[in-house]
Order: C-alpha cells, then sequence, then structure tokens
C-alpha cells in the first residue's frame, strides 16, 4: 500500500494498495468509515472487475473469458485480491455470502420464541484492539432462525445488562442466555436489575425473564463452525441493510487464524444449545394437469364377436334354413 501526500497544504492523503489481508491498512480505513460515530476523513473508489451484485464486467478490457482465465492462472485467492478488491475468495470463506437470507419486518413469522444471548467482554480500556460485549435477539420458528436485533458495543457490565433487558422486553423474549465464564457476576447483575425494575414498575410481571448461565466446555471456534450448515442450508435470516457488523464478521471469519472480530458470531453461536429446532421443510405442491379423455369408437369383444356372426337372412331378405345355423 503507497501513501502519498497529494496535497501539503491541506494534508491531503492518497491511499493506493492492493487487498493482500483481511486486516491491512486499507482494510483500517475501510472500518473506520463504516463507523458511524467516526467522522469521515476519506473517499473510497471500490471498483472491482466484476461487480458483485450483477455479475457484470466494469471494465471492457477484462471480459468474462479472460476473467476465468485470470482466475485459472493466479488461483482464487490470488485472483480474488488482485482483481475483486476482496482479501479471500469466496470459495474459502467459512460463511459464503451467497448462503445468506434477508427478510423484511412483514416477513417476521408469528411462530416461535425469541432467545438473547450475549458475549460479555470486559469493560472499556481504550484499546482499539479490545473485544467488544455482543447481543443477539433471534426467533426460534418453524422457518429457522430470524435474527432481530444485533449489539456490539464497548460497554460497561451494567450498561450491558440494562441492554440486554431493554431488547428482551422489546421484542418479548422467553429467556436470556450468557456466558459467565469469566463473568459469573453477571447472572446476579441481572437478578438485581430485574428486582429494582419490577419494584418501580406498574407491571413488574413485565420485568422478570429467565436467566440462563451458560458455561463454554470447548473452544469458542467449534461453537462457530456449527452455524456453518444452517447458513448454508438457508435457515438462517438476516434483517436487510442493517446487521452489516455481523456480515463483516461472517465474511472475515477464519477460525483459529482470525484477527479479526468475532464476538456476535460468538453470541449467536450460543442461540444454538437448548433453543434451536429443526425447521420445517415444506415440499412444493405439485400440480398435475388431468389430461383430456378422448372418446374413442370402442366396441367389447361381445359386441365385436355379434358382428362376425352370418346374418340368419340373404341379402334379398328371405331367411336361411334355420337348420342351417342353429
Amino acid at each position: 500500500t503507497l501513501s502519498l501526500l497529494n496535497h501539503p497544504k491541506r494534508s491531503e492523503r492518497l491511499f493506493v494498495g492492493t487487498r493482500w489481508s483481511p486486516d491491512d491498512v486499507i482494510e483500517t480505513i475501510l472500518e473506520k468509515e463504516r463507523n458511524e460515530s467516526l467522522a469521515r476523513y476519506y473517499r473510497v473508489l471500490d471498483v472491482p472487475s466484476v461487480d458483485p451484485d450483477t455479475g457484470a464486467c466494469n471494465y471492457k478490457e477484462f471480459d468474462l473469458e479472460t476473467q476465468e482465465l485470470l482466475r485459472a492462472q493466479y488461483g482464487s485467492v490470488m485472483y480474488s485480491m488482485l482483481y475483486l478488491n476482496k482479501p479471500l475468495s469466496s470459495e474459502l470463506m467459512k460463511f459464503r455470502p451467497v448462503w445468506t437470507r434477508y427478510y423484511e419486518e412483514d416477513e417476521v413469522p408469528e411462530d416461535g420464541d425469541n432467545v438473547v444471548t450475549i458475549d460479555p467482554a470486559d469493560p472499556p480500556t481504550g484499546k482499539s484492539s479490545q473485544d467488544y460485549s455482543a447481543t443477539i435477539v433471534a426467533k426460534h420458528c418453524k422457518r429457522g432462525l430470524f435474527i432481530r436485533a444485533i449489539k456490539r458495543e464497548r460497554i460497561t457490565h451494567g450498561e450491558l445488562i440494562r441492554e440486554a433487558l431493554d431488547l428482551a422486553k422489546e421484542y418479548k423474549a422467553t429467556k436470556i442466555r450468557v456466558e459467565t465464564n469469566k463473568y459469573a457476576n453477571l447472572e446476579d447483575g441481572f437478578r438485581t436489575e430485574m428486582a429494582k425494575r419490577a419494584a418501580s414498575s406498574k407491571t413488574p410481571d413485565g420485568e422478570w425473564f429467565h436467566i440462563e448461565a451458560v458455561k463454554a466446555k470447548g473452544k469458542k471456534e467449534g461453537r462457530i463452525m456449527g452455524l456453518t450448515p444452517l447458513f448454508e442450508n438457508g435457515v438462517v435470516f438476516l434483517k436487510r441493510s442493517v446487521m452489516q457488523e455481523l456480515e463483516d464478521e461472517m465474511y472475515k471469519w477464519q477460525g483459529e487464524r482470525s484477527r479479526g472480530h468475532d464476538d456476535l458470531l460468538d453470541a449467536l453461536a450460543w442461540q444454538l444449545p437448548k433453543s434451536y429446532f429443526l425447521p420445517t421443510f415444506e415440499k412444493e405442491e405439485v400440480v398435475v394437469e388431468e389430461k383430456k379423455s378422448v372418446r374413442y369408437n370402442t366396441y367389447s369383444l361381445e359386441t365385436i364377436l355379434a358382428t362376425m356372426k352370418p346374418s340368419r337372412y340373404t341379402p334379398f331378405g328371405k331367411p336361411l334354413t334355420v337348420g342351417r345355423w342353429g
């Protein structure tokens, strides 16, 4: 990546580079630009050789045939970095973009239960590399798993508890599941906050939720990998246009080799124990058109035999001797 001082007086800086890693300098800039709480400093020009939405070529010099030759020559990974501006080929992603299903608000099924899951982190330290506390609300229903809300923030445990309870109330969740490996205090913190809310509420029953404390027994990578078959089979649905942080974690995640954040993925993985059930895959109704019957001039065997029996009358209408036929 080249950093060029484009205009000394205005301190304009131009970054020109090739994507070599999911955590390169360009990705650091893009991540800050995507953060709505930070000021915008850069105008981004990202025009890959193939449009990711339409599949059309953006440059006439590189038609689809040429693209396939380049892919064969350089390999999927190098081709993806050099020509698609993507540091990882989709074929090598653990969560592939083509698996992602979306929904609109009016498409959410009425059946099912909402569950809140939390992957807590340490309170804010000011370090940019620090993990986030992540919260996921998902509806478990016959069609699959509908992710209703996501939160990824560096907040205190008190703020995390209050935010989770607000989400549980908003989506009428049946339970709140929280990982307590390092943070056993969170379970008591939830009960204390609920008791406080119930004491000051006119409807105290609506402030209580079942708190399920869980502890991880295996590696985090194994839990997250358990999500991939669900995405591949199209039974996980994301709300369109508002869950970019989750998608960003999904497409960059490479298991133990990952250097980016996976807090939302871990929170989502905690949706599976005890809550997830197999969706109902309904077969498409096949309509078979009835063929119109064709009326043929058919006769029974008796009718055919009767026509073959000689007549008792001569062509001139005179009866033949009965003894001849009878």
